[in-house]
């Protein structure tokens, strides 16, 4: 592991997650690793000075620069078509990538990555459309792509700190409390240097008391000396006061804390700016591996070369060595070329070594540092013949930070071609048609006068050329009005031809002319055939920028925040929602995708959804239309409205809403009567019920009283009811007579059992 190459390491003061740095002993040749890696920078400048003649080429025509085949006293006119298409092109490419907040959409790859996938969503939509610069950085990118066919973006992470005064509380000893507690100490002190002769005092008086005298009658025998007890008394006064004080002290300390806070101001380090980063790159400062073809993981470096000065070579806290560089030696040929393309004095140069202007050359690649016949992903930093950086790849993929896409690609060749390629015929030829129409506008006599000789005498000349009132002898037709010659029709059907050719090959339609998106009817079919022209390229263009520039730049920063992002921080979803997302959850597997498409692909999907709004019609789920005329709001760039619109909750009208409450309870009302209904029907079936049993009772009774007569009848008739009482009398006659015989009978056992026990 190769993490610091150079003599010292970095200064502990620089946080950065980049500049992070550890000592490892291993012997280099420096002057050898600096010479290989020039060797790649002059192999891969030769490769690239092909590209780079074209993109001049494709610059001075967008430019409008003369051909050099100009002839003298002739126009010089340069039809610039292709700067106009690229202009009128420019603003439907960029504007599918900030006509919306949130672009970005997380897809979870696993089950596992669900929970923290809108996480990631929220995190790259706040970085890329909020943090981010991303209005100036995509014009410019698509810019650099349309005019050159290529265009490199280099990622990075930035990191700033800055000195911040915080105020912080620290516990220290309460003074108070150490006052008493040295008080309290000395008093203790103090009783124990007088205890000893208190504890004598009180074995005196012990043993007097035993001997059954009292201080007065040994004073007065003489036993003891009465300035010995008067200092006694004194001493266990003392004593005693001595403990009241330590007691109350003691309760004091108590009461009082330890320790107190005591504010403080410090200075610490605070990251304002921790945030990853992308920035547009000349195709000049740029040379890539020859070797690669069109596959950039397969890119072994990539050198860009940039313009700074001391002051911020010194400020970044990475490089070394800064002595050492030469102020004097500087790349003349790379200084010249980019400040007579941007506009610079190149004649200019700043005196002083602290602004002083330096060219650096950085190499992103792969390198046997070790000599173990295996590469290592390296970056080295040199000016001139000083290596001022030579270190790890500090990135977490190891990979070049340099995204390389092209406009219209070349099979094996990271190099694009921009529409200068294919725009460049059809200038030229409009270029040559509209000379010829202004060389022969230039060189008619438009504005002259003729008068043919002896129309008029020299006074009525001299009147006629002042512009006043004359007179002249013959005809009208003796003066001629000279004027511009007229234009064949076919040179303008030529020049038609042209532009709907170039609007064919970039697909862009001119101002006020050409197919518009009324042109065949708004219906689908004339949508979708419009969609099929010019719109559909403008479109390959858009997947094109997304696909190849804005996604692989997201992936990169995704890679970049699992490495070098706060611990834990917090993004704004909404003005009142936040989230809270800590470092490791950026290491789930992510698709992103982006929300991205042209005007015209949105006006075609909304005419689609507008004839399925009306196929629905009004009847049915107001949910579902909501649904609908939202999704409609979202492809007319209008993110407020759709939200509201998902959100809205119709209010009802209070008269409909009180005529609905009344018919509720009108229908209550009725199901309360029919109810009734029902019980009083029920009760009265149940009376019927009743009465018919009682009907029946009665004419089980009177059947019961009918059988009754009939059976008394029956006994009168035959005299069962006098044989019967003569038979229960006989029957009474028998019994009483039985009893009388008992009775008698116990009378006579109770007799005999007397006379026996007499």
């Amino acid at each position: 592991m190769i993490t610091d190459l150079i003599n010292n390491v970095l200064p502990q003061t620089n946080k950065s997650p980049l500049n992070s740095q550890e000592k490892v002993k291993v012997k280099i040749n420096k002057n050898e690793i600096l010479k290989n890696l020039k060797a790649d920078f002059e192999a891969s400048k030769r490769l690239k000075s092909r590209n780079d003649s074209k993109i001049n080429t494709w610059r001075r025509e967008y430019n409008g620069e003369l051909y050099g085949n100009e002839k003298k006293n002739r126009s010089k006119f340069v039809y610039r078509l292709i700067k106009k298409q690229s202009e009128w092109q420019h603003a439907g490419l960029v504007d599918p990538f900030v006509s919306t907040p949130d672009i970005i959409r997380a897809k979870p790859v696993t089950w596992e990555d669900k929970e923290v996938s809108p996480k990631i969503e929220i995190l790259l939509n706040t970085q890329f459309c909020r943090q981010f610069d991303r209005f100036n950085f995509m014009n410019k990118a698509i810019k650099v792509l349309d005019q050159e066919g290529t265009v490199v973006i280099r990622t990075g992470w930035e990191y700033k700190e800055k000195v911040i005064k915080e105020q912080i509380f620290e516990e220290q000893p309460n003074p108070d409390f150490i006052m008493l507690q040295e008080q309290a100490m000395a008093i203790q002190a103090n009783l124990e240097q007088i205890a000893p002769m208190v504890k004598e005092s009180q074995n005196s008086l012990a043993m007097l008391e035993q001997q059954g005298l009292s201080v007065d009658q040994a004073v007065a025998s003489g036993v003891i000396d009465p300035q010995v007890v008067a200092g006694t008394q004194q001493m266990m006064a003392e004593y005693s006061n001595l403990e009241q004080q330590l007691q109350a002290l003691q309760e004091q300390l108590q009461s009082i804390p330890q320790t107190i806070e005591v504010p403080r101001i410090i200075e610490r380090l605070k990251p304002v700016c921790n945030r990853p980063t992308a920035m547009v790159c000349r195709n000049e400062d740029i040379f890539i591996d020859p070797t690669c073809q069109d596959n950039m993981d397969n890119c072994q470096f990539v050198i860009y070369r940039y313009e700074t000065d001391m002051t911020t070579l010194k400020r970044a806290g990475v490089y070394k060595n800064l002595d050492k560089v030469s102020h004097t030696l500087r790349d003349s040929e790379y200084v010249s070329k980019t400040r007579d393309d941007e506009g610079y004095d190149s004649s200019f140069e700043f005196s002083d070594i602290a602004r002083k202007k330096v060219v650096v050359h950085e190499y992103w690649g792969n390198y046997d540092i070790d000599g173990d016949g295996e590469a290592e992903a390296i970056v080295c930093t040199w000016v001139n013949d000083v290596i001022i950086q030579l270190r790890d790849n500090p990135f977490p993929d190891k990979q070049p930070p340099f995204i390389v896409v092209p406009f219209n690609s070349i099979p094996f060749s990271l190099y694009g071609e921009s529409n200068a390629e294919l725009l460049s015929d059809t200038q030229k030829i409009q270029t040559a048609i509209i000379r010829g129409l202004i060389d022969n506008m230039a060189m008619s006599n438009n504005g002259q006068k003729g008068v043919r000789n002896g129309a008029l005498d020299e006074y009525n000349r001299v009147k006629f050329l002042n512009g006043e009132n004359f007179e002249f002898n013959g005809t009208p037709n003796d003066f001629y009005d000279g004027h511009f010659n007229e234009f064949p029709s076919s040179t303008f059907n030529m020049l038609q031809m042209l532009n709907a050719e170039a609007e064919s090959i970039t697909g862009v339609k001119n101002f006020y002319q050409g197919m518009h998106s009324n042109s065949l009817g708004s219906t689908a079919t004339a949508t979708t055939a419009i969609m099929d022209s010019a719109a559909a390229r403008r479109l390959n263009i858009v997947r094109n920028i997304a696909e190849n520039m804005v996604k692989p730049i997201l992936r990169k920063w995704l890679a970049y925040d699992a490495e070098f992002l706060d611990e834990e921080t917090q993004y704004r979803i909404t003005n009142e929602e936040f989230i809270w997302l800590k470092r490791d959850d950026l290491g789930a597997r992510i698709d992103i995708d982006l929300a991205i498409s042209t005007s015209e692909d949105n006006k075609a999907t909304a005419s689609e959804l507008s004839f399925l709004l009306q196929t629905i019609g009004p009847s049915e789920d107001p949910n579902l239309r909501k649904m609908i005329i939202a999704d409609i709001c979202d492809l007319y760039k209008k993110p407020e409205l759709a939200k509201s619109i998902r959100e809205y909750e119709p209010q009802p009208d209070p008269l409909a809403q009180r005529l609905q409450e009344l018919q509720i309870q009108m229908l209550e009302a009725q199901i309360e009567n029919e109810r009734a209904k029902g019980g009083r029907a029920e009760i009265d079936s149940r009376l019927k019920e009743a009465k018919t049993k009682t009907e029946l009772a009665k004419a089980a009774n009177i059947e019961s009283n009918t059988d009754s007569t009939d059976l008394d009848y029956l006994q009168k008739f035959y005299g069962v009811n006098e044989k019967a009482k003569q038979a229960n009398a006989l029957e009474m006659e028998a019994a009483k007579h039985k009893f009388n015989m008992d009775k008698e009978n116990l009378k006579l056992l109770e007799n005999i059992a007397k006379n026996k026990h007499i």
